[in-house]
């Protein structure tokens, strides 16, 4: 029986495991001049970074108008402001298929290889 000046004392044991998971993030490409855009697109392998504050802008620009909800108006804009970047930067017609625009927690805009382009590699 337990004194009732004194608390019951319970020895408890746990069996702690840490499971450390360790992720690996893949080198980006920056890019500071427009006339590297053209080859860090061509490696479709590594995210780009855009620190070009002209070139941010137009990326900017193109992932607002891939997102809209005008369907048709938004289509035609993206496809023309998309064409004149790969016309103004040299890359391939089709490059916004294989790339993926997103912006990083600082504002920088950061161009992510999509899975169809890793799969034609």
């Amino acid at each position: 029986m337990q004194n009732p000046q004194f608390p019951a004392t319970h020895h408890v044991a746990l069996a702690a495991t840490t499971h450390l998971t360790t992720t690996m993030i893949a080198a980006l490409v920056t890019v500071n001049e427009p006339e590297q855009l053209s080859a860090a697109l061509s490696q479709q392998e590594k995210p780009v970074v855009i620190e070009n504050a002209d070139l941010s802008r137009k990326f900017s620009r193109l992932a607002y108008w891939q997102e809209a909800r005008w369907w048709l108006i938004a289509w035609l804009v993206y496809k023309l402001l998309a064409s004149a970047i790969a016309n103004q930067y040299h890359l391939e017609g089709e490059w916004h298929l294989k790339w993926t625009i997103g912006t990083s927690l600082d504002g920088k805009i950061t161009l992510t290889p999509t899975k169809k382009a890793e799969r034609r590699i």
